[in-house]
């Protein structure tokens, strides 16, 4: 009597067995397919800013060339982009090499491809944090000391009209609209 019930244990648990071997043998050949680790960073230590930004951008080029997200065409622009940046002879800031980067990534137009820093990932630039509704974009969040304009709409930044910074940006990351 044990030995069946043991037989019909085995015989019951055997196809999940293998079903669980299948599933995972898929998880891991997709993740390593499209999931693969970065490349290691073998960089001398920079002598100076500008070497050091050439050593991000080369980076960031391996990086991309990982990613199979991109067309031919945009391949191509990107690998202009990260060409120009290498020749570059001063040192961008970290916004203005954050952006010049965020625009190569954003030619892979996937919603998955983008730029990201060691922490904090989300930078904090403002004492405020914005939502976009469907009627428009609203402080949602914000320190104490601007806590009057929590609920505001923003019309503009800079003077210019928030539609048109909002296209601006849309040139920094791909994807759909949504």
């Amino acid at each position: 009597m044990r030995g069946r019930i043991l037989r019909w244990s085995l015989a019951l648990a055997s196809p999940f067995v293998l079903a669980a071997l299948v599933v995972g043998a898929f998880f891991f050949a997709m993740t390593a397919k499209f999931n693969p680790p970065p490349p290691d960073q073998h960089y001398p230590k920079p002598a100076g800013a500008l070497e050091a930004q050439r050593q991000d951008v080369d980076y960031f080029g391996k990086l991309i060339a990982m990613d199979k997200s991109y067309s031919p065409a945009a391949r191509d622009t990107g690998g202009r982009v990260l060409a120009a940046l290498a020749r570059e002879t001063k040192v961008l800031d970290r916004g203005h090499l954050r952006v010049a980067l965020l625009r190569v990534a954003a030619l892979a137009d996937n919603g998955h491809t983008s730029l990201y820093s060691k922490k904090p990932v989300r930078a904090v630039l403002l004492p405020i944090r914005l939502s976009a509704l469907s009627d428009g974009l609203y402080v949602m969040r914000a320190k104490p000391e601007n806590a009057d304009l929590l609920g505001a709409k923003v019309l503009k930044i800079d003077g210019r009209p928030i539609d048109e910074v909002l296209a601006a940006l849309q040139q920094l990351r791909g994807g759909t609209e949504a």
